[in-house]
């Protein structure tokens, strides 16, 4: 009898992440005019839109895109955590728009 295969990461994730509504395709657009900065010199910019909705589900807030402990962490992180935030947010959205752009996947 054959083992079922364990689920991946990708699979996982996909599971867990929120429905990409207008809502989350406009913070997406809002994060992302914000993320532009980040390469730039200076202050690193916060991703809060204040939009602070926290989804049970993925474990982040549906504004920003940061876990709670990403945003517990922002004021007290310096450049280089802040920039590694901004990474973790970036792969986030990018995850949720492919996920819309293919049909669900359902564990087994």
């Amino acid at each position: 009898m054959p083992v079922a295969a364990e689920p991946t990461a990708a699979a996982l994730a996909h599971a867990a992440a929120p429905e990409l509504t207008p809502a989350i395709r406009r913070a997406i657009d809002l994060v992302a005019i914000r993320g532009r900065s980040v390469g730039a010199a200076g202050e690193i910019p916060s991703p809060c839109i204040s939009v602070c909705q926290m989804n049970a589900r993925a474990d982040w807030c549906e504004g920003c895109f940061r876990t709670r402990a990403e945003i517990a962490q922002w004021s007290s992180a310096d450049d280089s955590e802040k920039r590694q935030i901004w990474n973790m947010i970036e792969q986030r959205m990018a995850d949720l728009q492919a996920g819309a752009a293919k049909p669900k996947q359902h564990l087994a």
